[in-house]
């Protein structure tokens, strides 16, 4: 969102939660809340459910490190045994049907959302990392919301790797986010600051900021954002010119041509 800060945000993970997970799943976890929770036979079983999935989220507020949806992970589980629970309410309520159409749209509930998270695996495929749902623009807007593991583990290398060959392209100037090693991928490479490698180029960078050199620049969407700095100028070329081209969802290529 165009915001840094040192420590913890306390809107970072409700934030995370509503533009990540997919928007069906926040509409049915509500759903279940709130219809399981006003019928006495499935409502002990509501309260069992929604008492540590809430727990856990307050818990998540208060944590200072910012960095992924994936802590909160632990919290789906609940989630779907609860929202599957909106397919077993007839059981729960003895066949208790008022009024008819609604009664039909809640159970069938869990069996749309099944078909419609297939769909959206199907449509994100292979790129599941970096996914967003629509009120967080999908994942080609994801890096304006969230960065680092939200939607960038180094992961694209080998596409980078595809696109250098498919372009002919023999050498990029790359600065990417992550663990992994380029050469590993048989990528032909000169450094930019990344993170964790290169990271001492963000104090120390190699291209002039303001009026960077021909060639072509691998840019990893964390790496744009130069998460080690609080003034963000090192990048601020690139960030205000759309990419020539994108390596996934994680990784922006620009041109620069020759003056």
């Amino acid at each position: 969102l165009g915001e840094t800060k040192t420590g913890g945000f306390l809107l970072y993970f409700p934030i995370a939660f509503m533009v990540k997970t997919p928007l069906l799943t926040i509409v049915a976890l509500l759903v279940a809340s709130v219809w399981l929770g006003r019928r006495p036979g499935s409502r002990p079983a509501t309260v069992f459910l929604l008492v540590p999935l809430l727990l856990f989220f307050g818990f998540m507020l208060t944590n200072s490190l910012n960095i992924g949806y994936r802590h909160l992970l632990p919290m789906l589980p609940l989630t779907y045994v609860l929202i599957a629970g909106l397919a077993g309410r007839r059981v729960a309520d003895g066949g208790a049907v008022t009024p008819a159409g609604l009664n039909l749209a809640v159970y069938l509930l869990p069996f749309t959302l099944t078909v419609a998270l297939l769909s959206v695996s199907l449509a994100i495929y292979p790129h599941y990392l970096s996914y967003f749902n629509v009120i967080g623009g999908g994942p080609a807007n994801g890096y304006n919301i969230l960065i680092d593991s939200n939607v960038d583990w180094g992961q694209d290398l080998l596409r980078l790797q595809a696109w250098m060959a498919e372009n002919e392209v023999d050498s990029v100037k790359l600065g990417w986010f992550g663990s992994a090693r380029p050469e590993y991928y048989g990528i032909n490479y000169e450094p930019l600051p990344g993170l964790p490698h290169h990271l001492n180029l963000f104090w120390d960078p190699p291209f002039d900021p303001q009026n960077p050199a021909p060639g072509i620049y691998a840019i990893s969407v964390s790496i744009l954002w130069e998460i080690p700095l609080q003034e963000k100028g090192l990048f601020a070329w690139f960030r205000a010119r759309e990419p020539d081209a994108r390596i996934g969802y994680s990784i922006f290529i620009y041109e620069v041509p020759e003056p």
